[in-house]
C-alpha cells in the first residue's frame, strides 16, 4: 500500500470508529471539473451526500451530492472552495 493510500485508509478508519459513521474507500477518477461542481467516477452508495471525496493524497476536494446512477454511475460533488462558502 502507498504511503498516500496508508494516509486515506487511516481517515476512513478514524471516521469510522466515531459511530454511526460507516464509511467506504474506492478508488475512481475525475471525469470533469467544472466552475461549480466535479464529476467522477468511482462505486459510491446511496446515502453518501455529504461524504468526503479524497484526493491522492487524502486531502479532501469535494463534497458528495449526487450519484446519477443512469449516467455510468458518474458522482457529483461540491468543490471544497464553494462548500466552505455555504458554511460561512
Amino acid at each position: 500500500m502507498t504511503e498516500n493510500a496508508q494516509g486515506v485508509t487511516q481517515i476512513v478508519s478514524q471516521l469510522a470508529a466515531q459511530h454511526p459513521i460507516r464509511p467506504t474507500t474506492t478508488q475512481g477518477h475525475v471525469g470533469e471539473v467544472l466552475r461549480d461542481k466535479i464529476v467522477y467516477h468511482a462505486a459510491t452508495t446511496s446515502g453518501g451526500s455529504g461524504g468526503p471525496l479524497f484526493n491522492r493524497n487524502g486531502k479532501v476536494i469535494g463534497v458528495n451530492f449526487a450519484i446519477l446512477s443512469d449516467f455510468g454511475g458518474s458522482n457529483l460533488v461540491v468543490p471544497v472552495r464553494c462548500a466552505d462558502e455555504l458554511v460561512k
